[in-house]
C-alpha cells in the first residue's frame, strides 16, 4: 500500500491580524503617531526629560540623516554600545531609517540629532532586510547574533499589540516601566517596540535601584511593569514598599526565567489590583518542535509564532509500506 501524505492545519479561533506589507519597522511603530504627537513618548528617569512622540519621530529622522552624513549606508551594521536611554531608542530607530557600522570617527551624539532630517536619500526597503542583530546568550554554545528582519519584528509586535485580542493589552494611556537593558530582546521588543506601536509612554531607568524605582512608579503613575524575577523579589522584599502609592499598576509581568510560586503569591498579595503574568520571549521569532507522535512515524509540528493567530501544522504519513 502506498503511503498517503496528509496535512492538518489547526487555526486559532481568533481573527487574523492585519500585518502591514512593505513597511519598514520605524514606519510601522510610528504609523499612528499623528493621533498623539504631543503625548509623552520617552521619559528619562535619570533626569526627568520628556520626549513627545513628535520629538522622537523627528529626532529619529535627524539621526538617520546624521548617520548618512558620516558615511553610514544601507546594509551597514551599526553597533550600539549604550545603556538603556532615550539615545538608545533614537539610535535604533535612526538605523532602521538607514536600513543599515560606523567608521573610525568619534562624534558627539548631538551631531546626529542636529542634522537636517530632509538631507537624506530614501533607501529602498525590503521586508526581508535585517534590521536588528541582538545577541543571544548562546544557551549551549557561544553567543550568536540573531538576524531579525523588518517583516519578522513587525509581525511579532503586531501579534502582541494589534488586533481585537492582543496579548499585551497595551494602550496609549499606559506608562510602561523600562528598567531592563534595551539590548536584550525582552526590552527591545516587548517594551520599546510594542510600547511605541501602542502609543504608550516609556519610562526609562538606566540602572536598577529598588527605592528609586518605587519612587518613579509613584511619580509617573506607571501602569505596566515588565521585570525579571530578581527585580520582582527586590520589590516584594523592600522595606520601603508601603511608603509609596503604587495603585497605578494594572499589570506586572515577569520574564527571562521562571517565577516561583512563593514569590508569585507574595507579589499577588502586595499588588492585588494588578494582573500578574509570566512571559517568555523567543528571539528566534519562529519555534519548531519535534515530538514523537503515536505510532512509528515522527511527526513534525510547526507552531508558528505562539501568540494570537497560531497555526499548528502536522505533517505525517498515514498507512503502511
Amino acid at each position: 500500500m502506498r503511503k498517503q501524505k496528509e496535512e492538518f492545519i489547526f487555526r486559532s479561533k481568533l481573527p487574523d491580524i492585519d500585518i502591514p506589507k512593505g513597511l519598514p519597522l520605524h514606519s510601522y511603530v510610528f504609523e499612528n503617531f499623528s493621533k498623539y504627537p504631543s503625548k509623552p513618548c520617552l521619559i528619562n528617569g535619570a533626569n526627568g526629560d520628556i520626549y513627545t512622540y513628535a520629538d522622537v519621530e523627528l529626532t529619529a529622522r535627524r539621526v538617520a540623516s546624521g548617520l548618512n552624513k558620516v558615511g553610514i549606508h544601507q546594509g551597514d551594521v551599526i553597533m550600539l554600545i549604550l545603556p538603556s536611554s532615550p539615545e538608545f531608542v533614537l539610535a535604533f530607530l535612526g538605523a532602521s531609517h538607514r536600513d543599515s557600522a560606523p567608521d573610525d570617527q568619534c562624534l558627539h551624539f548631538s551631531e546626529l540629532t542636529q542634522a537636517d532630517e530632509n538631507d537624506m536619500p530614501r533607501p529602498e526597503y525590503s521586508p526581508d532586510d535585517v534590521v536588528a542583530l541582538p545577541y543571544s546568550s548562546g544557551t549551549t554554545g557561544l553567543p550568536k547574533g540573531v538576524m531579525l528582519t523588518h517583516k519578522g519584528l513587525i509581525t511579532s509586535v503586531a501579534q502582541q499589540v494589534d488586533g481585537d485580542n492582543p496579548n499585551l493589552y497595551f494602550h496609549s494611556g499606559d506608562v510602561i516601566l523600562c528598567v531592563l537593558p534595551m539590548f536584550h530582546i525582552y526590552a527591545l521588543h516587548s517594551i520599546m517596540l510594542c510600547g511605541l506601536r501602542a502609543g504608550a509612554a516609556i519610562l526609562i531607568m538606566p540602572k536598577f535601584e529598588v527605592g528609586y524605582l518605587l519612587g518613579l512608579i509613584e511619580k509617573y503613575k506607571v501602569s505596566i511593569a515588565p521585570v525579571v524575577p530578581p527585580v520582582m523579589l527586590a520589590i516584594a522584599r523592600s522595606p520601603d514598599l508601603d511608603k509609596h502609592d503604587l495603585s497605578s499598576l494594572r499589570m506586572v509581568k515577569s520574564g527571562g526565567s521562571p517565577l516561583g510560586k512563593e514569590l508569585e503569591d507574595s507579589v499577588r498579595a502586595k499588588f492585588p489590583q494588578a494582573r500578574l503574568g509570566q512571559v517568555r520571549i523567543y528571539i528566534y521569532i519562529y519555534i519548531y518542535i519535534y515530538i514523537y507522535a503515536p505510532g512509528p512515524h515522527l511527526a513534525f509540528i510547526h507552531i508558528g509564532v505562539a501568540f494570537n493567530f497560531v497555526s499548528l501544522i502536522r505533517r505525517g504519513y498515514i498507512g503502511s509500506a
